[in-house]
């Protein structure tokens, strides 16, 4: 019996270790988060984008397309990246199409502060070109 439990849970494994990954690319810096981000992944997301902000040499974007749901704690997470980059005279900017995810960005009241881009490509050059919320 235990060893099928086992397997089930092998099956349902995540295919993205964890529910941070990032990628760099040059000066550029992509924070992908997945899953559901809530209290249970606060840590983990807290210390991952901890270790991010010390990598930014140019342009942070964080890629929420692959959330399917986050909490204040963790929203709260992105905002302590966002400040901690523009204090370093860094670019910041968050891509997210989704219309759930946007609906909750705009229910916590941060869907102006943020300004997502739809796609990656858009992010970026907000980020680059230093549109900066207002």
């Amino acid at each position: 019996m235990q060893e099928q439990v086992f397997a089930e849970r092998e099956v349902a494994a995540p295919a993205v270790p964890g529910p941070v990954l990032v990628r760099e690319t040059g000066e550029l810096l992509v924070v992908e988060l997945h899953g559901e981000l809530d209290l249970a992944v606060e840590c983990l997301v807290r210390v991952r984008l901890d270790g991010v902000v010390r990598r930014v040499v140019g342009t942070c974007v964080v890629d929420l397309r692959a959330v399917t749901f986050f909490d204040t704690t963790c929203l709260a997470q992105v905002f302590r990246l966002r400040r901690r980059v523009l204090a370093a005279g860094s670019g910041f900017a968050v891509v997210c199409a989704d219309a759930g995810a946007l609906r909750q960005l705009r229910m916590h009241d941060v869907l102006e502060v943020l300004r997502p881009g739809a796609t990656m490509e858009e992010a970026v050059e907000r980020a680059v070109r230093g549109v900066r919320p207002v």
